[in-house]
């Protein structure tokens, strides 16, 4: 592996300085890290390896490769809600005494409910 990806992730990470756990980690810095996880996990190293040699926490690392979470962006993504009608079919109902409904409409559930009740 090429060691200036090593060093210069590991520079990035001590150019920070002593910082707390919610500190925003600098878009130069994510890109260091970032370059060399890719790097490094194509080679097969663990995630722990890889916080060892960077300095931060395995976690933190998955977070920054992926972007998501405090350690990058898309912690949000797009979403589209879809409203469905509800399916008589899909009733599904486990009484007390462990009997399971399935597939009947109400008015079926409850005449067989009164019939095995």
């Amino acid at each position: 592996m090429e060691d200036s990806l090593k060093q210069r992730a590991a520079a990035a990470v001590r150019s920070l300085g002593k910082r707390g756990r919610t500190a925003r980690i600098p878009d130069s810095v994510r890109r260091a890290v970032k370059a060399y996880c890719d790097r490094a996990r194509a080679e097969g190293q663990s995630w722990r390896a890889i916080s060892h040699d960077v300095g931060l926490s395995a976690s933190l690392l998955v977070r920054l490769r992926r972007g998501t979470g405090k350690a990058g962006k898309g912690a949000f993504i797009p979403v589209a809600v879809v409203t469905a009608a509800p399916s008589p079919s899909r009733l599904v109902l486990v009484t007390p005494g462990g009997h399971r409904i399935e597939g009947l409409d109400t008015t079926q559930a409850i005449e067989l409910l009164r019939q095995i009740g």
